[in-house]
């Protein structure tokens, strides 16, 4: 049977991770349309019927991340207390950003990427915070007063990104995961 979509995310992601190993080789000025196609075996046309731009290339690292959770954490997460859930899936996802390397990263985590905010329609890493926050409503966890789940989950994904920003400038000399993982864990107190 085919299958357009399931085709076209194969390419995407095929050209994706031409593109990410690219970067690790020869840094994100070097890193032009024109050396990703000529990498890939494509036009600079299929390239656009993908992409709109590089920065798009990059943020289908966000799509990648989304199923990669689905496919190796979720159902580990399940049973969880959800302050548990919440700061193993942040783990996960600072161990997950990391992995791609320090210039990607530092690439990636900037002003002009308008996937990394929390307050556009559709951010994958606030979507899948409510979801946790939702079903562990559904479970009976009570919200705290004068916040809702939205509150709680742009405040956590804030505070994440503040500490990818971090490790970025500090030129990643830390453990990111690690990290995350101890901060979010002081931070579940309060915050919940």
């Amino acid at each position: 049977m085919y299958d357009k979509y399931s085709l076209e995310n194969e390419e995407k992601r095929r050209i994706f991770n031409i593109a990410v190993e690219m970067l690790k080789k020869k840094g994100y000025e070097k890193l032009s349309i024109r050396a990703i196609c000529s990498e890939a075996g494509i036009s600079i046309g299929s390239f656009y019927h993908y992409f709109s731009s590089k920065q798009e290339l990059l943020s289908f690292y966000y799509d990648e991340a989304v199923e990669t959770f689905r496919a190796q954490t979720e159902k580990k997460l399940e049973g969880l207390d959800i302050k548990e859930q919440l700061v193993q899936f942040y783990t996960w996802y600072a161990e997950y950003t990391s992995g791609f390397g320090l210039e990607f990263v530092t690439y990636y985590f900037n002003n002009q990427n308008q996937a990394l905010n929390c307050t556009t329609y559709n951010n994958v890493l606030i979507n899948v915070t409510d979801g946790l926050l939702q079903r562990a409503v559904q479970n009976g966890y009570v919200i705290p007063d004068n916040k809702t789940i939205h509150d709680i989950s742009v405040d956590v994904c804030v505070i994440v990104k503040g500490a990818i920003f971090d490790w970025c400038v500090r030129h990643g000399n830390f453990d990111l995961a690690d990290y995350i993982h101890d901060l979010l864990t002081r931070v579940m107190r309060g915050l919940l």
